[in-house]
């Protein structure tokens, strides 16, 4: 189950190299990638 949240997921196709990383890394961790998904909204921030 994934957290609910009001922002918009990015999903992980749509991301760029350094961000799929940190994807692959949250989800082998503990399988939540929310923080990545919304984060990509604003890659540059």
């Amino acid at each position: 189950m994934t957290p609910q949240t009001v922002f918009n997921r990015v999903p992980r196709e749509e991301m760029n190299d350094r961000h799929r990383g940190s994807w692959d890394r949250s989800n082998e961790l503990h399988g939540d990638t929310t923080f990545v998904e919304v984060l990509c909204n604003a890659p540059d921030a």
